[in-house]
């Protein structure tokens, strides 16, 4: 790694805000581009489409959600860091914004190109595993996976969703290989349908699947169980080792847009996340809003850098470029 985490965690700081209301004043007079780094159907581009169909309604303008996947979100990512800084392209991101920091030493784009605006929501990861797996509890699934070394694979869909693999590895003792898929919901697709054995994936994905029978949740990655799974035990429930990961969805723009711009933005998306319909609907998918500041945002993905950034040196996971 190229980067200190003291360095690392400069470089996403936020000034004081300074709204002088000049760029905001007609502020949307167009419609707004939402890059989502995912293909359809994860929990990014469902935040998404929850929160810029409201902003739509409340602003009179299209929100357009415009899905471009690839590079484990670089391609997005990348698009939006680059686009006229006037509030009208943003971005989703999740916690591979700051795991991608370490992974990539060689992107396009740095964390400080991005300008953190509005945190919309978190979800804790299940432990998931397709029907054919002849396991009913984790640690049954653990001694399994331990009787049969290098047999098994996982699903990744992101960075987050490989650390959280990996780190799942070491913790539980286990030997499994990691298959890359270029989101949340091909990759719970492919546990459902055979082609891996488990992934560690959203709530907020993986449960309509587990409700449909199609997977079998054997932990929840959280301090806690969720209110949707009361039956499924947390990790350190099921193992007594303490495991906790969990993924949050926000919006970012181009680092250099308007102060003015970022806050009315932000009021908007926490006005819209404090709806009763959008708070029912996310709960029902398994999230939790996380309404705040600018500043806030800041602060989680300064948290996350010194957190993946030890996890990643623990794991002896390298630099991919």
């Amino acid at each position: 790694m190229h980067m200190t985490l003291t360095k690392l965690a400069g470089v996403i700081a936020l000034p004081l805000m300074m709204i002088s209301g000049a760029a905001a004043a007609g502020y949307p007079e167009k419609p707004i581009r939402i890059i989502v780094p995912y293909p359809p159907g994860g929990g990014a581009d469902v935040m998404a489409r929850l929160v810029g169909q409201k902003l739509g309604e409340a602003w009179g303008q299209p929100v357009v959600v415009d899905n471009k996947p690839g590079a484990d979100t670089q391609i997005g990512s990348e698009l939006v860091a680059k686009a006229p800084p006037d509030g009208y392209t943003l971005g989703i991101v999740t916690p591979t914004l700051a795991i991608n920091k370490y992974l990539y030493t060689k992107a396009n784009y740095d964390i400080k190109d991005l300008r953190p605006v509005a945190l919309i929501a978190s979800s804790p990861i299940f432990v998931l595993v397709n029907n054919e797996v002849p396991a009913t509890t984790l640690p049954d699934f653990i001694a399994l996976a331990q009787r049969n070394p290098g047999k098994f694979n996982y699903a990744g869909s992101s960075s987050i969703s490989f650390i959280a693999g990996e780190s799942f590895k070491k913790v539980m003792g286990i030997d499994a290989k990691h298959i890359p898929y270029k989101g949340s919901a091909p990759a719970v697709a492919a546990v459902a349908g055979g082609e891996v054995q488990y992934a560690l994936d959203t709530v907020l994905v993986g449960k309509p699947l587990v409700e449909a029978g199609k997977l079998r949740a054997l932990a929840i990655t959280a301090r806690q169980r969720h209110p949707l799974a009361p039956d499924v035990p947390t990790a350190l429930e099921a193992t007594g080792k303490e495991f906790e990961f969990g993924t949050w969805y926000g919006f970012v723009a181009p680092a250099a847009v308007p102060d003015d711009i970022v806050a009315k933005f932000n009021q908007e998306v926490v006005r819209i996340l404090a709806m009763p319909d959008i708070k029912k609907r996310l709960e029902s998918l398994g999230g939790f809003p996380m309404p705040g500041t600018p500043q806030d945002f800041a602060d989680r993905i300064r948290d996350d850098l010194a957190r993946y950034g030890a996890i990643i040196k623990s794991t002896n996971l390298t630099a991919i470029n």
